[in-house]
């Protein structure tokens, strides 16, 4: 029989529980809204993506896009109907992604609700994921990952909703999110995937079966065969992208040592990229610390998974990684962080579960909850310190230093730009209105093949004012930057006139003889 204080015991926590979802809610709507209203120009590879966009109509869409460009059609569809009704800024063009990532939080919260059976997993794995600055750089990105992320966690979420019901207008809706899922997301496929082989398997250990949901995968993969043969099938980009993720590709002998270093290298890294946004090779000790620290939480998270027989949960927090694995060995879809970003809250999720349960261990086994509030406090603090420090998170953004030429560009001066900076140049040719429209590109030479020197090759025989425009200079500090060679190489015959730089990008003036 329930007693009046439990009842008041179960209100009091409810209200709590409640408060704090808001607060956190609350918090990751107002990070990705002051990081989208920080208004950052389009980096390159937004650029590119953004130019199709806005040259092609709807049905020309549908074909192979210029650039090396690959997006899902539903994607590129939203995201022409938002050019035509609020027209081609930076704000409209990242605002499908910031809808997708503001949804996405109380799908996020609802899903690891419903997989652990625990308030505290979930709000903590909330907590994290509204913070995580890899989450606030895409929620403000002219590309599809945080769409990857809406619809892996809306399926997920449906399917848990589904298991626990078992409602025929459940497997309804679940039906039409798959199919709307396909043209939408390129990794839907997968998640798709894993539901089939669960749905599979628990047959296997069930009597009471339910054929209906056969036909809802049967749908599922007729519906992929026609996007398949449409629009992925002999694509035009294939092998490019096969040469250029070539290294995101598991090896598939693990009697190889590659097959470990790519674990030890690529899959670490991702995670790093997921959990504290180090993009590339870790080599700041306290940040190795970290990530050694936080992969024994995870995989404490597993352990803990299994001990308590959580079969559903270990099934979605590990299948769909280990598939895209696979994937990746078999050379379909590389396995790189933003490519992945769709898995970053099963890691989260993981992650935030070994965390609550080591902080309840500690309870038990030291028989006080001080040492886990501790790590709990000091976890969460790696998640706050490394917002703080990337927050507002930009890219290599060029609008600032194409304003400077603009303002400052005189009849008769010459504008060149770097083969880099070509795609963000072109958008802002068509959006912002420039003085200077005709900027020849440097930089590219026999076979497509960019350097430095062949930039310096395309300016013998230049002679009077010429402006110079790059970006995607991220390490500037270093002597083989194409940005120091060019220029340095330029002083050698002229005169350094004007200058500007930002993080990324830089404008000079140089009167060459």
């Amino acid at each position: 029989m329930t007693t009046d204080s439990s009842i008041e015991k179960q209100k009091y926590f409810y209200s709590r529980n409640r408060f704090l979802f808001v607060l956190i809610f609350s918090l990751g709507l107002i990070i990705r809204l002051g990081n989208y209203f920080n208004d950052p120009g389009l980096w390159y590879d937004e650029a590119r993506l953004a130019i199709n966009i806005i040259d092609r109509y709807y049905l020309k869409l549908l074909l192979p896009l210029d650039d090396f460009q690959v997006a899902p059609i539903l994607f590129l569809w939203i995201e022409k109907l938002n050019i035509v009704f609020f027209g081609a800024s930076e704000l409209v063009l990242r605002l499908f992604p910031l809808l997708c990532s503001i949804f996405s939080l109380p799908l996020f919260y609802l899903l690891a609700k419903n997989l652990f059976k625990d308030e505290k997993t979930a709000l903590t794995s909330l907590f994290i994921f509204a913070i995580t600055p890899i989450q606030i750089r895409y929620a403000a990105e002219v590309k599809q990952y945080m769409t990857d992320v809406l619809v892996s966690l809306i399926l997920f979420w449906l399917f848990s909703v589904f298991l626990k019901h078992g409602n025929r207008k459940l497997l309804i809706l679940l039906a039409f999110a798959g199919v709307i899922s396909i043209f939408l997301s390129n990794i839907s496929v997968m998640v798709l995937f894993t539901l089939c082989v669960y749905w599979f398997t628990s047959d296997i250990f069930i009597k009471k079966k339910d054929h209906t949901k056969y036909i809802v995968m049967s749908l599922w993969l007729l519906t992929f065969c026609v996007y398949y043969y449409l629009f992925i099938n002999n694509h035009m980009h294939e092998q490019y992208m096969l040469d250029y993720w070539q290294n995101n590709f598991l090896p598939l002998n693990p009697f190889n040592a590659e097959f470990w270093n790519f674990f030890n290298s690529r899959v670490r890294e991702t995670f790093s990229e997921f959990m504290i946004y180090n993009q590339g090779i870790l080599v700041d000790k306290f940040d190795i610390v970290i990530i050694n620290l936080f992969l024994i939480i995870y995989f404490a998270g597993l352990i803990f998974m299994v001990s308590r027989r959580k079969t559903t949960a270990i099934f979605f927090m590990i299948f769909p990684i280990l598939l895209h694995l696979l994937l990746s060995g078999f050379k379909k879809y590389p396995f790189e962080a933003r490519l992945a970003l769709y898995l970053s809250p099963l890691v989260i999720m993981t992650f935030s579960y070994g965390l609550v349960k080591l902080y309840k261990l500690s309870a038990t086994i030291l028989k006080s909850k001080y040492p886990g509030i501790i790590l709990m406090i000091l976890v969460l603090s790696v998640f706050s310190y490394k917002l703080y420090i990337n927050y507002p998170i930009e890219n290599d953004t060029i609008r600032e230093s194409i304003k400077f030429i603009n303002v400052n560009y005189r009849e008769n001066q010459k504008v060149y730009i770097y083969y880099f900076s070509k795609p963000a140049f072109e958008y802002y040719k068509k959006t912002m209105g420039l003085n200077f429209s005709d900027a020849a590109v440097i930089g590219v030479g026999k076979g497509n093949i960019v350097s430095p020197e062949t930039g310096l090759d395309n300016l013998k025989g230049v002679n009077g004012e010429v402006w110079l425009l790059f970006s995607h200079s991220l390490k500037r500090d270093t002597p083989d930057n194409p940005e120091n060679i060019i220029m340095n190489g330029l002083i050698k015959r002229g005169l350094l006139m004007n200058s500007f730089q930002t993080k990324y990008s830089s404008a000079y003036l140089v009167m060459l003889k």
